[in-house]
């Protein structure tokens, strides 16, 4: 394994509020990841679960990211 592929990342996104990524589709990556709410919340389209400020989650590699919303979003 390349030494730059072990090395753990940080990434920081933001999303404007009112983001839906249902028309991405669900992704798949070969890393795991972990994600922590900061602000604002999302909506997980295809568990019908709500994530909000303050919650943590960790997806394996090649774990399904499933499209979410901004629950503020227009319908």
């Amino acid at each position: 394994m390349d030494l730059e592929q072990a090395r753990p990342k940080a990434v920081r996104d933001r999303w404007a509020p009112g983001t839906d990524t249902s028309a991405q589709g669900v992704a798949r990556r070969d890393f795991w990841e972990e994600v922590y709410l900061v602000e604002g919340a999302l909506h997980d389209l295809t568990a019908g679960r709500a994530f909000t400020a303050g919650m943590y989650a960790r997806m394996g590699a090649e774990q399904p990211d499933q499209p979410a919303s901004d629950p503020r979003a227009a319908p």
